[in-house]
């Protein structure tokens, strides 16, 4: 039994390549002493978070598994409330898996952080350990993933392969060229040549394999549409006229309760005062110490079963379009994070929202703007304090998070320190990894005559 736990057989089997989401909340022990002590040793691992000088309880570095990880203290939901701790990590294989590895070779980490949690069962038992991490999982409502059904150690290699073609290239190629191309030589082959050499002199240590596919949401919708009509084209008049009539009604019923309430809600609504500048100093403590950022927030799901389930409908149809649509390195169109995902907490009635991206803090938020707007203004315009919008989506040009000062300020409002944050490839960015990833797979390709596609392929170095 306690190899199956080990090595999660308990649980459905893990039957993707596709990397897990694990989000672990638990409640903070009432007093002052447990949060300052929890605050402490977060800092511990946080400011040292590869085991490099002082941090003696973790280094996430030795867990090959993980892409990336953080611990976050969550303020109260309610005046004197209690605090909650969240642990969330993107990793390769199934949660439980993970858990027990952390319970072999971290345990002095956890003991350190949740014994500052209630129920907390000791170091003593790993398997109460797991099981106590284990049972405080939230399923994530809907995640984007980069490089999807990619391991730390295939991007890892993908990385070091275009470092040692680039490498190539500097010490290799260059120096033995001549002033000028043979003149017998056209484009197309001398691009060809090239693509052998670095071949050559580099070998393939990484598998190539296709990207996912992309075009299932759309041929199943397609296919959804020619079903849903060939059934109505088979009732009578009298059914069909019904069938549609309903179907009509329901769609102007919740039109127009939705825009009710956004009435009433924008008549209510005042805008985000700029943040505290302790607040935004601690923040900012945080940010902007490497190529990659973080940002976790946390914010109040407005009330009102109209709100919720519309929420969780948007949360469906952004998951399915980043499983199956936008699954190729880009989040409607942002080309710079590598996983984000949201929860449900307290009963539904907060909205937690975890990011992992390249770049500034004001250039992730002008693209979401710029770019995202509509499925950013779909899923925060449920949620307490977000610029007034129309229509779910913001149909007006200035509505939601194109109002942008205010939504810079709202995001700033909700978002909370995250104590802990690592990263298993700091210094790479998307773009960086799918290029990478792309010279990979296409190496072969590439290099087979007639060459056709060794232009584009030497485009990514």
């Amino acid at each position: 039994m306690a190899n199956e736990q080990r090595s999660g057989r308990n649980e459905r089997p893990f039957r993707r390549r596709e990397q897990s989401s694990m989000t672990i909340l638990r409640t903070v022990l009432p007093g002052e002493e447990h949060r300052a002590a929890l605050v402490g040793a977060l800092g511990v691992i946080g400011r040292d978070v590869g085991c490099r000088r002082n941090n003696h309880l973790i280094r996430f570095a030795d867990f090959g598994q993980i892409h990336f990880a953080r611990w976050s203290l969550l303020p109260p939901e309610r005046e004197n409330g209690p605090w909650q701790l969240v642990f969330g990590t993107d990793h390769d294989g199934d949660d439980r898996a993970l858990l027990w590895d952390l319970a072999e070779r971290a345990m002095p980490a956890l003991e350190a952080v949740y014994a500052h949690c209630e129920g907390w069962p000791g170091a003593r038992d790993p398997t109460a350990v797991v099981d106590y991490l284990y049972a405080g999982r939230v399923r994530y409502a809907a995640r984007h993933i980069a490089c999807r059904g990619r391991s730390v150690a295939e991007l890892r290699q993908a990385v070091d392969d275009r470092r040692r073609m680039q490498e190539c290239v500097d010490d290799v190629i260059r120096p033995g060229l001549g002033p000028c191309p043979a003149p017998s030589e056209s484009e197309r082959e001398a691009a060809h040549r090239t693509v052998a050499r670095i071949a050559e002199h580099t070998g393939a240590t990484l598998p190539p394999r296709r990207a996912p596919w992309n075009w299932q949401l759309p041929v199943l919708v397609g296919a959804a549409l020619l079903v849903a009509g060939w059934i109505v084209s088979r009732l009578s008049t009298e059914w069909r006229i019904g069938v549609l009539a309903a179907l009509v009604g329901l769609v102007v019923a919740y039109i127009l309760a939705l825009r009710a309430q956004e009435k009433r809600d924008a008549a209510a609504w005042e805008p985000t005062p700029a943040p505290d500048l302790s607040h935004l100093a601690r923040l900012r403590g945080w940010e902007d110490q490497l190529i990659q950022n973080q940002m976790t927030h946390l914010v109040p799901v407005k009330g009102g079963r109209l709100r919720r389930g519309t929420l969780r409908v948007v949360f469906e149809a952004v998951d399915l379009l980043a499983r199956f649509y936008w699954n190729r390195g880009d989040l409607g169109g942002i080309p710079s994070i590598h996983f984000a995902r949201w929860a449900l907490v307290d009963g539904g009635r907060r909205l937690l929202f975890f990011s992992n991206f390249d770049g500034s803090w004001e250039n992730y938020l002008g693209d979401f703007i710029d770019r995202a707007s509509v499925g950013l203004t779909g899923v925060w315009s449920n949620t307490e304090g977000f610029p007034p919008t129309s229509g779910l989506i913001g149909f007006k040009g200035g509505d939601g998070s194109r109002r942008a000062s205010e939504f810079k300020n709202w995001t700033r409002r909700y978002q909370i320190e995250t104590q802990v944050w690592y990263s298993a490839y700091p210094d790479v960015t998307v773009v960086n990894l799918l290029d990478a990833l792309a010279l990979c797979e296409g190496r072969e390709v590439a290099a087979d005559p007639p060459g056709d596609n060794a232009t584009a392929w030497l485009q990514r170095l």
